[in-house]
């Protein structure tokens, strides 16, 4: 047999085996998709044999979200603080990691868990009439905080009016459904930040945690809310985001992915590593 010929049948071996594994890989996948179908079926007609409908449309596909660490930077909260407060600042550490900065335009105040709260000098910011949200997003970023607004609230005594307007902070667009900021304004005059939470530092991934199943997720979410005495006919909206957790005197912080879970009775948030569930105060504009 000539050498050229011998080449030929090797590679002819190799394509057909490859192909092979090709077809098994396939098969193998089709398998796992066709068994995921019936597991998430399963468990709509769990939920439906107990009374809760859910769109198969509003069940996420997989579980998306890592947990994060994040390590506080008290120099970037310096930065913060010059870039709100403006001109030289006054520090001063008031034990259990609190530091707060004051400046020619007011004070701010952080803490190791995230949480903070500002007051300002009259007419400092002032936003213009129709303005409010948009301006109070650019008085976030100076502190690193981005997000939307999840709840508008005004109120009018006599001549004066007052609004209040709360953000949920996003990182990379993924709503963290514990860090919020309520902007206060007299007569379209900021005056203080409060309820304050946020990212202090940058996220890192953990790879040490394990993310339950989508179908356990929806099973531990049953057996939760029960356990709650809660009771619930519909589930109309499941949004993938985080939770910012803390451990005192440890300056780290963990972003728990979390299922924000909306029924037609109130408000969850799964966690989608230990499946515990807890109620989630819900925001009514007053």
């Amino acid at each position: 047999m000539s050498w050229s010929k011998f080449k030929n049948i090797v590679l002819l071996i190799l394509i057909g085996t490859n192909i092979c594994l090709l077809l098994f890989v396939l098969h193998r996948q089709i398998l796992n998709e066709y068994a995921q179908r019936q597991v998430r079926e399963q468990v709509q007609a769990f939920l439906s044999g107990n009374g809760i409908s859910i769109a198969d449309e509003l069940i996420p596909s997989k579980m998306e979200l890592e947990p994060q660490i994040v390590i506080r930077n008290q120099e970037q909260e310096r930065l913060w603080a010059e870039n709100l407060l403006g001109g030289e600042l006054q520090e001063e550490a008031r034990g259990g990691e609190i530091y707060r900065y004051e400046g020619p335009q007011g004070s701010i105040q952080f803490h190791e868990d995230g949480t903070f709260h500002g007051e300002l000098k009259t007419n400092t910011y002032t936003a213009e009439e129709g303005e409010i949200v948009s301006y109070s997003k650019e008085i976030l970023r100076r502190i690193g905080f981005e997000g939307e607004e999840v709840m508008v609230r005004s109120a009018a005594m006599g001549e004066e009016l007052y609004t209040e307007i709360t953000f949920c902070e996003e990182w990379n667009g993924i709503p963290i459904f514990n860090c919020n900021a309520t902007l206060s304004y007299e007569n379209g005059v900021l005056v203080g930040i409060s309820e304050g939470r946020k990212l202090n530092g940058t996220p890192i991934e953990d790879g040490n945690q394990t993310l339950i199943s989508v179908p356990t997720a929806l099973f531990r979410f049953y057996h939760g809310m029960t356990a709650m005495g809660d009771v619930c006919s519909q589930i109309t909206e499941i949004v993938s985001g985080y939770q910012n957790t803390t451990s005192a005197g440890s300056g780290v912080c963990v972003l728990m992915p979390v299922w924000h879970i909306t029924t037609d009775t109130g408000e969850y948030l799964l966690d989608t590593v230990t499946g515990e569930l807890s109620r989630m105060e819900q925001r009514t504009p007053s």
